[in-house]
């Protein structure tokens, strides 16, 4: 339960809140499904496992990531599981943003486009970069 608390603490130092109570899977709210795939990915590219948790487990736009501890984690693993999660999130959000993807759901074809593109290319996205070869 201690490494449960510290993560939950450098996650809120952070500026990242948990949902729940303490326990060994740590949700952090991201909100939009993009988002979360997209930092999820970028969690993993930097070795940090955050699943994503999207529709139709959650209501749509309420996509969380989702964090496992074990009673062997560190506090320095857990504060570096921490930052990778809070800059993962803020970069997905950052980088989405610039690509004018938007970061909430509208209604219209608009948004049915969005929702392709995402399924479609940002499941690939870690495996084509430098740092996963083919």
């Amino acid at each position: 339960m201690k490494a449960v608390k510290t993560l939950r603490a450098e996650l809120a130092a952070r500026g990242k809140e948990c949902m729940g109570e303490p326990s060994a899977i740590v949700p952090v709210p991201v909100g939009h499904e993009g988002t979360t795939r997209f930092a999820s990915a970028l969690m993993f590219e930097r070795s940090v496992v955050g699943n994503p948790v999207e529709f139709p487990a959650v209501p749509v736009g309420a996509a969380r990531v989702r964090l496992q501890v074990m009673a062997t984690h560190q506090r320095q693993q857990m504060a570096e599981a921490a930052e990778v999660t809070s800059n993962s999130i803020d970069e997905a959000r950052r980088r989405l943003q610039e690509l004018d993807i938007a970061t909430e759901w509208t209604t219209g074809w608009d948004s049915l486009t969005r929702w392709f593109f995402l399924c479609a290319f940002i499941p690939l996205w870690p495996f084509t970069s430098a740092a996963h070869p083919p």
